[in-house]
């Protein structure tokens, strides 16, 4: 009876990694071919955030992890872009933190990159973990498809290396970027990417905005572009 649960519980973990994998080819592949247009509208960026760490909550708590939200007071409260985008992202990003950290911290944070000009204002979203960190010779190539820190990481925590992959081009349809920092032995994964921050006084005005985000190759003037080189 023993060894049948157990077979169970293999059977039960196979067929969700199994899943996950197909749901990740599936979003990649969505990305890739820019199938799912970008759906603008006006969001509570706290609330947001907190919706998809709330996911994580439980599994951080389970491995002693704290899980905190820190956003800065000069980010606006309410902006206006793709919302899902921008949660599925941070999906990505805190699954890979809390999975890759066994002790310590995991942070989400938000910070102005670039201040408001003609309503618009580009954001850096962040997750910070004081995980296993990433082996330097393959942080260059850490947002392709299929790669992973190193061979030992894949058995031992698992995944699709799909993720991250996902993110850079989600980042890149709403012409944005995505990077990593190394942070003492721990990760910074974050997205750099454009929002409308106020009303426009008209239709028009509004798409003037949102034409001028999606066509400008370069959504900031500081960090260099990351996303090119992974």
């Amino acid at each position: 009876a023993v060894d049948q649960l157990e077979n169970l519980k293999i059977i039960f973990k196979s067929s969700e990694d199994l899943h996950a994998l197909i749901n990740n080819i599936l979003d990649l592949e969505r990305s890739l071919t820019k199938k799912v247009p970008l759906e603008f509208q006006e969001f509570d960026l706290r609330t947001s955030i907190e919706k998809v760490a709330k996911r994580f909550f439980v599994m951080a708590l389970q491995k002693g992890i704290e899980l905190s939200i820190i956003i800065e007071s000069d980010v606006p409260k309410t902006l206006i872009g793709d919302q899902n985008r921008l949660r599925q992202i941070l999906m990505n990003y805190l699954s890979n933190a809390v999975k890759f950290t066994s002790s310590g911290d995991i942070s989400v944070l938000v910070s102005v990159v670039t201040p408001d000009r003609n309503g618009q204002m580009v954001l850096k979203v962040e997750v910070r973990d004081t995980g296993c960190g990433v082996a330097p010779f393959i942080r260059g190539h850490l947002f392709l498809p299929f790669v992973q820190g190193d061979l030992s990481n894949t058995r031992a925590y698992g995944g699709s290396g799909l993720g991250l992959a996902i993110c850079h081009e989600l980042s890149k349809s709403m012409a944005g970027e995505v990077g990593y920092e190394a942070i003492g032995k721990g990760s910074s994964f974050f997205a750099l990417l454009p929002f409308v921050v106020r009303h426009p006084t008209s239709f028009d005005r509004f798409r003037t905005i949102m034409s001028d985000i999606l066509t400008d190759p370069s959504p900031t003037e500081g960090p260099e572009r990351r996303s090119s080189d992974n």
